[in-house]
């Protein structure tokens, strides 16, 4: 599953979101840091 959202009618403000499975991936603005989650041990990890 993926989706977007876009807050204001600027490019730079923004979100990505993927999931599969146990992980969801997560991507905020023009970063190019991705943040992961293990929704099964609610942790947090940066690959």
């Amino acid at each position: 599953m993926y989706w977007e959202i876009q807050e204001v009618p600027s490019v730079k403000d923004f979100t990505q979101t993927a999931r599969m499975g146990k992980w969801k991936a997560v991507r905020v603005a023009d970063s190019y840091k991705t943040e992961l989650y293990d929704l099964e041990k609610g942790q947090k990890r940066n690959p």
